[in-house]
């Protein structure tokens, strides 16, 4: 047993070293890339077109200056740790949140509010550091006053160290509350450098558009506040505010101030898009695994599809496929036969793993699809509470009662709450003492079950009120479930079933040639039959262009598009492999029908 637990634990530990050391490779080229962005920078604000060489050279000696790198390690440590905490979000996959409540209180959890100090720090270091380069000291706050004595806050520099405060803390909660935080597998394998060539250019472009209406919202939060911030600051630091430093309400409307707060904006904002590019570069690269180990400690494909890491098992799935569409070596591996005993070990494991993801997919993808048809039937505001109260707390009229016969079922529950109060005109001889009921009444038992009914009417009542008031608008807006919430995180971390589907299928095709033991041929039902539900499932799934927040190009609506093809595609290749013998098969008559389609070339 303990020899057990120590493979497990080794071989996890090495799932582990892989994910770390990518993580680690991409944040030492994002602050190698932060390098590049201050060269670049340096080249820029040395320009002199009347004269090449003096530029040339005056960029060489501004770059190849010790004190440039020398401020440049507090803003690679800064982007080291920001990276270190970004991994945590590929790590693991984030819990389905169903309310917009629920992502408020995800984006404040510690790990977050620590990120977001990160951030703001940041932030304020590239403004001073770019600053600094060009010419100014932005990390003084004070200046000598014009007129007066002593020394005055410089509203200038606060203005820029604001700025680039207030951009790293909305870029942490952006990110947090509207963007999706999953890692998205090329289409086409290439290797990393292009790959980052590429994107560059692109997050260049889409850094400064991000950047303007960050720094909108900036302005009128300064236009609102910013006398209360100088007023404070210059309090806690000990000096006067100057009221000739040109300062005004229009005082961030001047241009050039307005482009260099947009520069700064656009370079953080930069800075963070790398590190999730690197990432996505890094991660996403395909990794080779064994299929059969030869000592209990190598990590193979099959312990990697089972594994609790999801960046691993992405990466296992996207092995898989291209076993089974380009590599003939290592299918017949994974049609071998172990020795001694010849049980086919590598192809029940690798099925079972991918059989069963696609089986559990498909059963949560349909219990979001009721969930979605049940909140679509379901009346948007119910009635009033007070109008659903139920009969029993309504009074009991003694003609009410009179008319029940004795045998009713519902007369022991009238009679229990009225009974006790009806009397007749002689005390001596009332109409509940003449009754056998009366006795059973003012019994222990019948008295705790009438409490009990009590407490259940007042729940229900509870439960009605509750559910009245979520549904009011401005309440459901808040705290309504979202009735779509579960399918859209179903489909957003489904790209690597379409891979599992997929392989399956050319896997089984691929068997007629290779797999000389025939061991594909035993699980070829089940595997038609998973891929045939999974494709009902997702016809099924009502998730369309003009549901609330989705757009034409909306990641979830690609990837169920995505995911259809895919299966769609497997269908095609088990039928163009297995078509003349699919009657032999022990298939269903619905399996048969749908299959019939694909033989004929009639599903689009």
């Amino acid at each position: 047993m303990s020899s057990i637990q120590y493979d497990v634990s080794n071989k996890a530990k090495f799932a582990r070293e892989i994910f770390i050391s990518r993580i680690l490779s991409a944040v030492v080229w994002s602050i190698f890339l932060q390098c590049l962005y201050v060269s670049y920078v340096l080249f820029l604000m040395n320009i002199d077109i009347l004269h090449p060489l003096q530029w040339i050279r005056s960029a060489y000696s501004s770059i190849t200056n010790v004190g440039t790198w020398f401020y440049l390690i507090p803003l690679g440590v800064m982007t080291f740790a920001q990276g270190v905490l970004m991994s945590k979000d590929f790590m693991t996959e984030s819990p389905c949140i169903r309310t917009r409540f629920g992502t408020i209180c995800s984006a404040f959890q510690p790990r977050n509010l620590v990120m977001a100090f990160l951030n703001m720090i940041f932030g304020a270091m590239i403004v001073s550091y770019y600053s600094a380069l060009l010419g100014d000291e932005t990390n003084i706050l004070t200046q000598e006053c014009g007129n007066e004595q002593g020394k005055c806050l410089n509203e200038r520099n606060l203005y820029l160290i604001a700025c680039g405060i207030w951009i790293g803390l909305y870029t942490t909660f952006q990110r947090q509350m509207c963007e999706t935080r999953v890692i998205m597998f090329p289409m086409v394998q290439q290797l990393k450098y292009p790959q980052v060539k590429l994107k560059l250019g692109q997050l260049v472009m889409q850094s400064i558009k991000e950047a303007v209406f960050p720094y909108a919202y900036f302005c009128l939060l300064y236009w609102a506040w910013g006398g209360y911030l100088c007023e404070h600051l210059s309090g806690f630091l000990g000096v006067t505010a100057d009221n000739h430093s040109g300062i005004s309400v229009l005082f961030w409307m001047k241009p050039f101030l307005a482009i260099r707060c947009l520069l700064f904006s656009a370079i953080i904002i930069l800075s963070r898009r790398t590190i999730e590019m690197l990432f996505e570069v890094f991660l996403t690269e395909r990794c080779h695994f064994l299929i059969s180990s030869t000592s209990i400690d190598q990590l193979t494909l099959i312990d990697v599809l089972a594994s609790p890491l999801p960046f691993m098992q992405r990466l296992a799935y996207l092995d898989l496929l291209h076993i089974a569409e380009r590599d003939p070596i290592r299918q017949a591996e994974l049609f071998s036969l172990s020795l001694p005993g010849g049980h086919p070990h590598n192809w029940n494991g690798v099925v079972s793993e991918v059989l069963k993801a696609l089986e559990s997919f498909t059963s949560d993808l349909n219990i979001a699809i009721c969930d979605m048809n049940r909140a679509s039937i379901a009346p948007l505001l119910p009635s009033s509470p007070t109008k659903s109260a139920p009969v029993e707390s309504r009074p009991v009229l003694s003609s009410q009662i009179s008319q029940v016969s004795p045998m009713s079922p519902t007369t022991p529950s009238l009679r229990l709450r009225n009974m006790s109060i009806i009397q007749s005109p002689d005390r001596n001889n009332s109409y509940a003492g003449s009754s056998p009921l009366f006795y059973a009444a003012n019994t222990p038992a019948s008295k705790q079950e009438r409490d009990l009914d009590l407490l259940a009417a007042f729940r229900q009542q509870l439960v009605l009120a509750v559910q009245w008031i979520r549904r009011k608008p401005g309440i459901n807006l808040l705290f309504g479930e979202l009735e779509d919430a579960h399918a859209r995180y179903l489909l957003l971390h489904s790209q690597h079933l379409s891979w599992g589907a997929q392989a399956l299928a050319h896997l089984a095709a691929a068997s007629l040639k290779r797999d000389v033991y025939g061991v594909v041929q035993k699980d070829l039902p089940v595997i038609i039959k998973t891929i045939v539900q999974l494709k009902s499932a997702l016809e099924r799934l009502p998730l369309h262009c003009h549901k609330r927040g989705l757009r034409s190009g909306a990641l979830e609506v690609r990837m169920k598009a995505s995911l259809t093809s895919a299966v769609k595609r497997s269908l095609y290749i088990l039928c163009n492999a297995f078509g003349p013998y699919l009657s032999d098969l022990p298939l269903s008559e619905d399996l048969k029908q749908v299959l019939g389609n694909y033989i004929l070339y009639k599903e689009g």
